[in-house]
Order: structure tokens, then sequence, then C-alpha cells
């Protein structure tokens, strides 16, 4: 196997993981010198059981056609064999040859092979999830899941990782993981345009990474807006006995970013429930519209005539009257927040791939409204920008 951690020794064949495609190469180990040509074949024979009670068997050449790619035919000694090949053959196992054909002054033409016999890693199975309450308030709501009865054939449950996405987004958010099965979390607001709906599934991984996911029952996520509002004061004045000062303050990396993005998802919210309700009171249209939590199709900088092209999206939220200068109040209140939230980020500890994830994805939420970013934090979002991350919008 090109890559060992795609192979590994299970008593008299390899395990090879589902879940992704495997890479094989070959090379001509001995009587190779001198030649004038060298071309290389790869076969592939599937084993087939004629007499269990005999044990009796048969490796039968298998017509894979679209299955595998071989890079450019006789000269290429790399074979890759897509996932669908296993994934479709779940309980078989699969013989691989290589063949090498040289062709040299000394000897003439030779012939030597080498073969490998691969097994499908079985992913976890028989157990289930569950997640309570099926309702909350976003920020404030802590939401517990539990996974029970998982097993594994031939290994072991390594870690259980934990999703969200949204209707109309395929994008999906991670939680975080845990190697026992439970968790516990805040969960952001759901889409107002499917009524806070919030989609929730577990991937349950075994050593080998091969896995299994499972879907719990949708949950819905809404906001309080006076929760929302001293969650901002909160944020300004910064006091040590604040419960967000115990959110970022006092948990691990995850554990900050994870509130860092709720936070982020809230502002996003509010300054979306202030646009349209300006727009409903003076039928300004040189507003736009920011994303908020579940990205939706509606683009960023699209210029509305009217209320009535937004509401389809978003007919769930409150509409208060609001005046110019309020808005312009609530937004430097805003793009304080956003800034202040953007400088947190600097001191929290980057050391594995979850974390990474978790910052792009902050990113990208308190990112969303150009209009309510400062300078400064704008030179803080570009200096942080040095990990893979989630599209910015400005």
């Amino acid at each position: 196997c090109k890559f060992t951690k795609d192979c590994t020794p299970y008593e008299d064949y390899l395990l090879v993981n589902p879940s992704s495609q495997l890479m094989i190469t070959g090379s001509c180990d001995s009587g190779c010198d001198l030649i004038k040509s060298i071309e290389y074949e790869f076969r592939i024979y599937k084993k087939w059981i004629l007499s269990e009670k005999e044990l009796q068997e048969k490796w039968i050449l298998y017509e894979f056609r679209d299955q595998v790619s071989v890079g450019t035919g006789s000269k290429s000694n790399e074979l890759t064999i897509f996932k669908s090949l296993f994934q479709n053959n779940p309980n078989d196992q699969f013989k691989v040859e290589f063949v090498v054909k040289t062709v040299s002054i000394r000897t003439g033409i030779s012939l030597g092979s080498g073969s490998l016999i691969l097994a499908v890693n079985s992913p976890p199975q028989n157990g289930s999830c569950q997640i309570t309450p099926l309702s909350g308030i976003s920020a404030s709501t802590l939401f517990k899941i539990e996974c029970n009865d998982w097993d594994d054939n031939d290994g072991y449950i390594e870690r259980y990782e934990y999703f969200i996405n949204y209707l109309k987004n395929p994008k999906n958010i991670t939680l975080g993981f845990s190697t026992n099965g439970n968790f516990e979390t805040f969960l952001p607001e759901g889409p107002s345009y499917d009524s806070g709906k919030i989609n929730v599934f577990v991937r349950i991984i075994d050593n080998l990474n091969s896995f299994t996911i499972f879907n719990l029952k949708s949950v819905v996520v809404k906001m309080n807006q006076s929760n929302s509002l001293q969650l901002i004061d909160e944020i300004l004045t910064d006091s040590k006995s604040s419960s967000v000062n115990r959110r970022l303050h006092e948990s691990n990396s995850v554990e900050s970013l994870k509130n860092l993005i709720t936070m982020a998802i809230t502002l996003n919210e509010l300054s979306l429930i202030d646009k349209r309700s300006l727009i409903e009171a003076s039928n300004n249209s040189n507003l736009f519209l920011t994303t908020f939590g579940p990205k939706t199709n509606v683009s960023f900088d699209l210029i509305f005539n009217d209320l009535n092209s937004v509401q389809p999206n978003y007919l769930a939220l409150k509409i208060i009257n609001i005046t110019s200068v309020e808005y312009e109040s609530k937004r430097n209140l805003r793009s304080s927040i956003r800034e202040k939230l953007i400088g947190f980020i600097v001191n929290i500890s980057i050391f594995d791939v979850t974390s990474i994830k978790f910052q792009s994805a902050f990113l990208a939420e308190i990112t969303a409204d150009c209009s309510e970013l400062t300078r400064q934090a704008s030179v803080s979002r570009k200096n942080n920008l040095n990990t893979p991350r989630e599209k910015i919008s400005c």
C-alpha cells in the first residue's frame, strides 16, 4: 500500500478502510538491472467460497471496470481502488496481483509478480444515539447527546464526532468529539426560514477510521432576544464573574471556540433583525442582508427593493421599530464586540485538526457582515487566516 496507514495487517490479510480510496504501488525488486524496457500490470481477483463445509475456495478474476484507476497504462506502477469497490462488497476478500514484465539484453523477457490479499474493515454497528432536550434557546440551553451499544467486529470504537447542519445548507458544522459517546454542548440558533430546526448527526469511528453515521432527531433552537442582549453586555464588560468569562477564559481551546461561534451567530441574527426592521420602517433599499448561522441561498451583497423579496427566507423574524440613528448605534456596538471576539482567538491554542476547524468556522461567522467590521477587526482577521478555513465574505 502506498500509505501504510491505509492497510492494517490482520490475520493472513490486510484490512482496508471502506470510507476512503486505496492506492497501491509496485516495483521491480530484483533482476531489474540492465533492462531495456519494463511494463506493469495489475490484476484483481475476488474470493469465492465453493464449499464452506469442505473449505473450498477459488480466486476469480474480477471485472472491476470503473471502480479502479491505473495511472498511464502499462507504464504505471500505481493502482487506485475507489471506495465504491469496498462499499459494494463489504463481506468479500480481494487479491491484487502485480505483474512486472522486463526485457533485457542478458536475460531476454522475464516475468515477476507479487500479491496482496485485502478484506474490508467493518464499520461500527448495532448502536444508537439520542439528544435531549429536543428544543431550547441558543447559547443558553445545554443539549446532551448519548450514544450506546456500538461495537466493532474487527477492532474497537475510537471516537465519536458530532455535527450539525441546516436545511438548504449542506456544509456541516463540527461540534466536537468524545471517546465515550457522551457529549454536552450549547447550540446556535436554527434558521428562521425552517422554524429554527437544526439537524444533528454523529459519526462513530473505529480504530482504522471506518465510520458509521447516525442521524438524530432534529432539534429546534431559537433565540431569546433579551438573553442575547445580556450576552452582548457581558462581552463588553468582560466581568470575571460573568458566564461569558467562564465560557471563554476558563474552558479548553475547543470549548472556547465553540462558544465563540455561538456568540458570532447571535450577533449575525441581531444584525439581521435590525436591518429588516429598518427596511420595514423606512423602506430603505440600500441595506443588504448578513448571512447568519446557517448560510442561506440569498447573496450577501444583494440589494432588496422591498421587504417582500426578503420574507420568504426569514418569515419567523420578529420586527421591531428602529430609527436610522438607533440602527447605527447598535451596528457600532456590534462592531466593537466583533473586534473584541476576533482579538480573543489570538490567545487560543491551535493544537489539532478539530481546533483548526472551529477557528475557521468562527472566522467565517464573525466576518459574515462586512458592514460591522472595524479596521482593527479586519487586520486581526487577516492575521489569523493562516489556517485552512471557510470562505470569508469580506
